[in-house]
C-alpha cells in the first residue's frame, strides 16, 4: 500500500487548529509555575510532580507535550528550559509570564469562542459570551483584574525604554501618565530624566501594585500614584501627558471624550503623547497589530487604527497632531498640542504634586 503524504497547506492548517492545544500546555505550565522549577536544574515528571502534588504521569503527557512545542527540551537527564520556556519565568527580561496567565485563563479563552458572533454582528464577543463587558467584569473577579493588570504592565515593560528613548521630553518637569496601570511607561521615562516628576492616574485598586513598582523602582521621592477616571478629570497642567494603549480599547465616542479630558487639564505648552500601535493604510498589517486588532474585536469595544484615525480622533478632540514617529518595538508615539484654545478655556499651569512619603495617601 501507499503512503498518503500530507500535502503541506493541510500540515500548516493542521497546525493551526491546534493553536488551543499549544495556548493550554502553555498556560497549564505557567500554572504550576514549571518554567522556574525546570530552571534551578534538569527536572523529571517525578520531580515536578512532587514538588506540585501532581501525577506523575499525567504531568509527564504535559511535559512531553511542552518539549514537542519547543517550550523544554528533553534530555537524558531531564527536562530543561528552551530559549521560549526561558520567558515564561517570572521575572526574567522581557518575561511573558503574565501573558500566558491571562490568555491561557478560562474567561479569555471562553470569549475567544464568540468571534464567529463578533465577526456577523460587529458586537463584542466577550460581553455576547460573559453576559457582561469587560472592565464590568475586571470589577467582579479580583484574580483575573490582577492577571489583565499585570499583562498590561508586562505588556508596557517590553517597549517602555523604547519609547522613552524615542522621544525627547526635554526640559519637562511633570509628566502624567493618564491610565498608566502601575506606571511602566513613566518609569521609564523618569529613569532616563532624572528632573522630572511624574503621576500615575489610574483606577484605585491599581495603587498597591504601582506604589510596589514605583518604590521598587527607587522613584517614591518623584512619582505618586493617583486615583481617577479618565473620562471625569485628570491632573493639570503637566508639561507632558501620556496614554498608552488607553484609546484602542475604546469607540471613536468614548476615545474622543478621553482626549477631551485629558485636552481639558492641559496648558498652552502641555504636549500629549499617544502610544499605540499603527495599523497601515492600506496592504499587510503587521502581525503584532493584526492579533491586537482581533483582540479587540474578542474582548473590547475598541480596535487598532491607521494614522488618519488617531489624526482624526485628535481633531475631534480639540488637538492637533504634530509628530508621528515610530518605534523599533512596534508602538507609533503620536504627539498633539492644543488647538489654539479660546482663551478662556485655557487653564493656569499648576505644578504636578509632589510624591507623598509611603503610606501618606
Amino acid at each position: 500500500m501507499t503512503a498518503t503524504r500530507t500535502p503541506p497547506a493541510a500540515t500548516a492548517l493542521q497546525q493551526m487548529l491546534g493553536g488551543p492545544t499549544a495556548t493550554n500546555l502553555i498556560y497549564t505550565a505557567v500554572e504550576l509555575d514549571l518554567p522556574d522549577l525546570v530552571n534551578e536544574r534538569p527536572a523529571t515528571a517525578e520531580r515536578l510532580a512532587a514538588a506540585r502534588g501532581a501525577d506523575p504521569g499525567a504531568l509527564g503527557r504535559v511535559l512531553r507535550g511542552l518539549a514537542a512545542l519547543g517550550v523544554l527540551a528533553d534530555t537524558p537527564d531531564g527536562y530543561v528550559l528552551t530559549p521560549l520556556g526561558d520567558l515564561l519565568r517570572r521575572d526574567v527580561p522581557g518575561s511573558m509570564y503574565h501573558s500566558a496567565r491571562l490568555m491561557g485563563h478560562p474567561a479569555t479563552q471562553r470569549a475567544w469562542t464568540g468571534l464567529p458572533y463578533a465577526a456577523a454582528t460587529g458586537r463584542i464577543a466577550f460581553d455576547h459570551v460573559h453576559g457582561v463587558d469587560f472592565f464590568t467584569y475586571l470589577l467582579g473577579d479580583a484574580d483575573f483584574a490582577d492577571r489583565f493588570n499585570r499583562f498590561m504592565s508586562e505588556v508596557t515593560a517590553r517597549v517602555a525604554d523604547t519609547v522613552a528613548g524615542h522621544y525627547d521630553f526635554g526640559d519637562a518637569a511633570g509628566v502624567v501618565d493618564v491610565g498608566g496601570g502601575d506606571g511602566a511607561l513613566l518609569r521609564a521615562v523618569l529613569r532616563a530624566n532624572p528632573r522630572a516628576r511624574g503621576t500615575v492616574l489610574d483606577v484605585g485598586m491599581l495603587r498597591g501594585q504601582a506604589e510596589e513598582a514605583i518604590a521598587a523602582d527607587g522613584l517614591a521621592d518623584r512619582c505618586a500614584f493617583v486615583t481617577g477616571d479618565f473620562f471625569a478629570s485628570v491632573p493639570a497642567g503637566a508639561d507632558v501627558y501620556l496614554l498608552k494603549s488607553v484609546l484602542h480599547d475604546w469607540d471613536d465616542e468614548r476615545a474622543a471624550r478621553i482626549l477631551g479630558t485629558v485636552r481639558s487639564a492641559m496648558a498652552p505648552h502641555s504636549r500629549l503623547l499617544v502610544v499605540e500601535r499603527e495599523l497601515p493604510d492600506s496592504g499587510p498589517a503587521p502581525f503584532e497589530a493584526v492579533v491586537s486588532d482581533l483582540i479587540m474585536l474578542t474582548m473590547a469595544p475598541g480596535q487598532e487604527r491607521t494614522a488618519g484615525g488617531y489624526r482624526a480622533l485628535l481633531d475631534r478632540a480639540g488637538l492637533r497632531l504634530v509628530t508621528t514617529t515610530p518605534t523599533p518595538d512596534g508602538p507609533t508615539i503620536f504627539e498633539a498640542r492644543l488647538d489654539t484654545p479660546p482663551a478662556a478655556e485655557r487653564g493656569t499651569p499648576v505644578t504636578p504634586p509632589a510624591a507623598a512619603p509611603p503610606g501618606a495617601r
